[in-house]
């Protein structure tokens, strides 16, 4: 949990950057959503499967809009 709490900072100042290196940010997300994978299916609780669910359709959310603000869609 700590290791990805501390990915998901780095996507937090990743974002705030006035910069922002699109690849950067997909490998940081790709990094957080395998951690929230791992945990999900090695350590998961009924209780957590939705926070889990919810956390990675976040995820993509936050990858979708800054591809799109980069001008590079799927």
């Amino acid at each position: 949990m700590q290791h990805l709490a501390e990915t998901l900072g780095e996507v937090r100042t990743q974002l705030e950057a006035d910069s922002r290196d699109l690849d950067r940010l997909v490998v940081t997300l790709e990094d957080a959503g395998g951690q929230l994978g791992r945990l999900q299916i090695g350590c998961c609780t009924a209780d957590r499967m939705p926070l889990y669910a919810d956390t990675l359709t976040r995820l993509t959310e936050i990858q979708l809009v800054a591809s799109a603000d980069a001008g590079v869609g799927h």
